[in-house]
């Protein structure tokens, strides 16, 4: 990721955050083979969903009404969850090791859609590296549109599904977007100020 050095100097930062978060809350070891997608998925948390009040009901009000008791529940930060069980967060359904703590794997979907989510997305989401499905439309998102930067999206080589419709995305897009995602069958960034 190319997070700078200021941002964990910086207590208030979404990474420094994730980061103490990982310190003082998680109870998943910190030798953890995924360790990198917790603190991505922490700082996306920290970046998007806390900073607003709407996102976080939002989140909640949606997964007290799931019926299945499966994996669609809003426990985003919960020490207790493993991170394939929060809300929005997909992983591969083969468990990697009976002694993984939290059943934690690789994440391959991340749908936050229509979740009243806003501020900028942060590199960290280039930690996520075996994600195909990326869906962050119909939110508010896009104050410095890092999502965009070759940077931020050359490490996700696996997408297959890129959905970040009706956001206030106003970067210009890269001329190689298409080359960076070989995989990439479905693109979607109408709505928004691109150049």
């Amino acid at each position: 990721s190319s997070t700078s050095e200021q941002a964990f100097q910086n207590p208030s930062s979404p990474q420094s955050k994730a980061l103490q978060w990982i310190a003082t809350v998680d109870t998943t070891p910190v030798d953890d083979p995924f360790a990198s997608q917790r603190f991505s998925l922490a700082t996306i948390y920290y970046s998007i969903i806390s900073k607003s009040d709407q996102a976080w009901t939002f989140l909640s009000r949606q997964a007290s009404s799931d019926a299945d008791g499966g994996t669609t529940n809003g426990h985003w930060l919960d020490a207790h969850v493993g991170y394939c069980d929060w809300k929005g967060v997909t992983c591969s359904n083969r468990r990697w090791l009976d002694d993984t703590p939290n059943n934690n794997g690789p994440v391959l979907a991340l749908n936050l859609s229509s979740s009243e989510l806003e501020g900028s997305i942060p590199p960290e989401l280039s930690l996520l590296t075996d994600m195909e499905v990326l869906d962050l439309s119909t939110n508010k998102l896009g104050n410095d549109d890092s999502i965009l930067q070759e940077t931020t999206l050359q490490p996700l080589s696996k997408l297959k599904s890129l959905q970040l419709q009706h956001n206030k995305f106003m970067t210009t897009i890269p001329p190689n977007l298409l080359s960076i995602f070989p995989a990439l069958e479905v693109l979607d960034i109408s709505g928004n100020a691109l150049k």
